[in-house]
């Protein structure tokens, strides 16, 4: 497990579209980097889920998730 220091839960638009999760826009958008300080491509993050039930295993909760689209290398 690595802890990278992350406040907010960021999930790639692919796994979005095909969870078919629903999408909002954010009030605040945001700017963030990735793990090496870079900014990410596709500019502020806009949008995010609304709050969404997470079940693994047998712990469940409720998340809101900014929607990136994650840099492929």
């Amino acid at each position: 497990m690595v802890d990278s220091g992350s406040y907010r839960n960021s999930i790639d638009h692919s796994v979005v579209l095909r969870e078919k999760l629903p999408i909002r826009n954010n009030i605040f958008p945001l700017m963030l980097e990735t793990v090496d300080g870079r900014p990410l491509i596709n500019g502020p993050i806009t949008k995010e889920t609304p709050p969404v039930e997470v079940k693994i295993g047998n712990h469940v909760e409720e998340l809101q998730f900014d929607i990136i689209h994650a840099p492929r290398n």
